[in-house]
């Protein structure tokens, strides 16, 4: 139960961190997206540099403030989910179901992230549109993607589990 206190507590403090966070990026995205032309400072979008404000780096910016909205609300049902872990609620539908929305969400965040990256090479002056599927960090496309799909798969287990569990308890 401590470590499930301690990854609640980590996880409830990054969610608030990230709400900040979101905030922040909106009113700094709306502040980008009235601007015209040049930028009197470079701004990066995920790893991209931007100095001028053009219809496709709007859409980029848009693409990143959803992406960045997914993630936080996958943040949220993960923190619902380890509540009920404290009140000893395990196979429960809700559960099943945060799950498989967290997958959903961060697949939805990955996406979202991505496509900014596709948007602005191609908007480039260099025409090269990659993924980065080398990166071996959290921002790594294959990464998130599995991580997503993960909690999809760790929903499909619980769902199994509390058919078994169901079954059991009818079984004398």
């Amino acid at each position: 139960m401590r470590k499930l206190n301690l990854l609640k507590s980590f996880i409830s403090i990054f969610f608030l961190l990230q709400c900040i966070g979101i905030m922040a990026v909106l009113i700094f995205a709306v502040v980008i997206l009235c601007q015209k032309g040049d930028l009197d400072f470079p701004i990066n979008i995920n790893g991209n540099k931007v100095e001028i404000i053009d219809f496709p780096t709007k859409i980029a910016i848009i693409f990143v403030c959803f992406g960045y909205a997914a993630f936080v609300y996958g943040i949220y049902l993960f923190k619902q989910i380890l509540e009920l872990f404290a009140l000893r609620i395990i196979f429960d539908d809700r559960i099943i179901n945060n799950f498989n929305k967290i997958g959903k969400a961060f697949v939805v965040a990955t996406v979202l992230t991505q496509i900014p990256i596709f948007i602005l090479k191609i908007n480039g002056q260099k025409r090269d549109a990659d993924f980065n599927f080398t990166s071996g960090g959290f921002d790594s496309f294959l990464f998130t993607t599995g991580l997503a799909l993960f909690f999809m798969v760790l929903s499909e287990v619980f769902k199994i589990a509390k058919n078994m569990k169901e079954e059991n308890e009818l079984t004398v």
